[in-house]
């Protein structure tokens, strides 16, 4: 019994069939890139084989999720390795405002600061054809080319009401005198007209009144001139709405009406809208390229398919001459060439484009990059502080010596006789700033210490600890009647904060006292960092920092990233908070972070030029000068 049973489960197990060999695992995909040339895919190349491409490839992410380099995540350095603004940018960018912090404002339109639109954004912008259909509808001509610029604060609103009247009030009159005499237009009544006098002030009248209607119907057209407005009149409403259509075009007026605006406005809205387009694509290329060289250095820019796409602003030479050998614009030409790969060569290219799906990734094919580019550029900054007037102002001794040359800092690559002068940008320095001083207004002069410095600290995002005698009402704002929250606008970090998108830090280097080791970097509290004070930057004045346009700064803090050695420290944790005590209740603010940054090793060396001093005075006046009541 025993010796059959064992047969069998011999014969058993022998005559049983072999279990299969399990399935091979599945080879990972690998990641792969579409390559366009003239709007169209011609092949894939896989991600990490980009830039081994024979004809010299770059790799241009168009995600809605996109952030420039200075906020790209290190996951190995844990807690500190996010940059804690990442997320509010990308969310201000695609316009998800339902998924800002809630002490975070909710504003769209954010170019002009620094923040480029998502294509998904730009592409809703150009698909809408009632908007467009709107502007469309609208005469151009009724756009008047006006002798003057209108400003808010100086318009007489009841004044301006009058002259809305007498232009409805006279049009008719001379519609008929025009028909009575056979003439086919109003301007042919000029030295016809039995009311010389009456008509000269008509045609300024009409000039004015149309072209103040024909901005109110633009305006309404985007949905933002409220109901209040002032028919035909630069209101408050009014002005308040034209700054964010400024702000959405990337003009620096803020409000007040004057001929960029106007020529703005005259454009059809869809080509409007696609320079929009050009300027978000071309931040993109810089951001991918690690390139800066915009031509502003020669004072030689170019265009992108034929357009300027930037406001006049943005090209100011600040009195300076070109330098003998500043870089040529690259920014320009490789946007351009990133376009015309892409196909979007026209508003209605783009549109099509876009309603396809636009891909995460495009390879492209680019001019070649500056051949003095590498891991580690032979960098140095000079700021020149231009014209320098210590003496005080008009407000307080009557006059003041308006000076020509403003301040500018430069970028210069190389060494010796091979320096390139990349780019020369407008800035910032010190000037007469008012200050409350025992219970009262003063101006002091706040100085930009001249000499050599170093920028070894770059900071993403960063913010300002306010010290504790700010005024609480700086420090909070209003949400609807009852709700009071932190005024993270002013502190940051943000694109409206005292530092903007990105900073650099002055410090001065000194000799370690100890007489051996490492020298001491001291701070003197003086930044290059970005501002939304752009009208501060066209004027040259600030409290001591060298301010640019936030997306100056962070073009800047991109290339030291791509072109320098650094180490990334990541988040700078500070465990700061401030109950406020307001009308509303206690209010409680919080700073987590002082930003994202990276420390330059070595530093760039940094030269403060003295610049040339105008007036009587030679050095800076230090003293509180109280301001007179008005």
């Amino acid at each position: 019994m025993t010796r059959g049973v064992a047969l069998m489960v011999l014969v058993f197990a022998c005559g049983s069939e072999e279990r299969p060999p399990p399935p091979p695992e599945p080879e990972p995909e690998v990641p792969v890139v579409p390559v366009y040339e003239a709007g169209e895919v011609v092949r894939e190349v896989p991600e990490e084989a980009v830039a081994e491409a024979p004809e010299a490839l770059t790799t241009i992410d168009l995600r809605d999720d996109f952030a420039p380099r200075i906020f790209t995540p290190a996951p190995e350095l844990g807690e500190l390795g996010t940059p804690p603004y990442r997320g509010t940018y990308v969310a201000l960018a695609d316009e998800r405002l339902d998924q800002l912090p809630e002490d975070v404002e909710p504003e769209r339109f954010l170019e002009v600061f620094g923040i480029f639109p998502t294509f998904r954004v730009l592409a809703a912008r150009l698909g809408n054809d009632e908007v467009h259909e709107c502007h469309g509808a609208i005469d151009p001509a009724q756009l008047h080319e006006l002798p003057y610029d209108i400003k808010y604060t100086t318009v007489d609103v009841a004044a301006e009401r009058q002259r809305v009247r007498a232009y409805d009030r006279e049009l008719p009159r001379f519609e008929a005198e025009r028909e009575r005499l056979g003439l086919g237009t109003l301007d042919a009544l000029e030295g016809v007209t039995e009311r010389d006098r009456v008509f000269a002030q008509f045609v300024k009248d009409r000039r004015r009144v149309e072209t103040m209607r024909a901005v109110q119907a633009h305006l309404r057209c985007d949905g933002l001139l409220p109901a209040a407005a002032v028919d035909g009149v630069l209101d408050e409403s009014t002005s308040d709405a034209l700054a964010q259509w400024q702000r959405r075009a990337m003009l620096y007026a803020a409000g007040s009406l004057e001929a960029t605006t106007l020529a703005a406005m005259r454009l059809d809205s869809r080509e409007r809208d696609f320079r929009a387009v050009l300027r978000a694509l071309r931040e993109r290329v810089v951001d991918a390229t690690g390139v800066i060289e915009d031509g502003s250095a020669a004072h030689a820019w170019g265009t992108i398919l034929g357009r300027v796409v930037d406001a006049p602003e943005l090209r100011d030479t600040a009195g300076h001459e070109a330098r003998p050998n500043g870089a040529p614009d690259w920014i320009s030409p490789a946007t351009e060439a990133a376009a015309e790969a892409l196909g979007w060569t026209s508003p209605e290219a783009f549109t099509t484009f876009a309603a396809e799906g636009l891909p995460e990734q495009v390879a492209v094919a680019l001019p070649a990059v500056p051949a003095y580019h590498s891991a580690h550029v032979p960098l140095r900054v000079e700021v020149d502080r231009g014209d320098v007037d210590y003496e005080l102002p008009r407000e307080v001794r009557g006059a003041r010596a308006e000076g020509e040359r403003h301040p500018i800092v430069t970028l210069i690559a190389g060494q010796g006789n091979d320096e390139v002068a990349l780019v020369q940008w407008p800035t910032t320095i010190g000037g007469w700033m008012r200050e409350t001083v025992r219970g009262g207004v003063a101006l002091k002069y706040k100085e930009s210490p001249v000499g050599p410095r170093v920028w070894r600290d770059v900071v993403a995002a960063p913010a300002w600890i306010p010290p504790g005698n700010t005024p609480v009402n700086d420090l909070v704002r209003h949400v609807g009647r009852d709700r009071v929250v932190p005024n993270t606008t002013l502190f940051g970090p943000g694109y409206r904060s005292a530092y903007g998108l990105a900073m650099m830090i002055h410090h001065r280097r000194e000799e370690n006292p100890m007489g051996a080791g490492d020298p001491v970097f001291v701070d003197e509290g003086v930044r290059t960092h970005g501002s939304v004070a752009y009208r501060s930057i066209l004027t040259g004045s600030s409290h001591g920092c060298h301010r640019l346009h936030n997306h100056l700064a962070v073009r800047t803090a991109g290339f030291l990233l791509a072109h320098r050695r650094h180490v990334r420290r990541g988040s700078l944790l500070v465990r700061h908070s401030r109950e406020l005590r307001t009308a509303n209740g206690p209010v409680t603010f919080r700073i987590r972070s002082r930003g994202y940054a990276y420390e330059l090793t070595p530093p760039v060396e940094v030269e403060v030029l003295e610049g040339r001093i105008i007036g009587r005075r030679r050095t800076p006046d230090l003293r509180a000068h109280p301001v007179r009541p008005e």
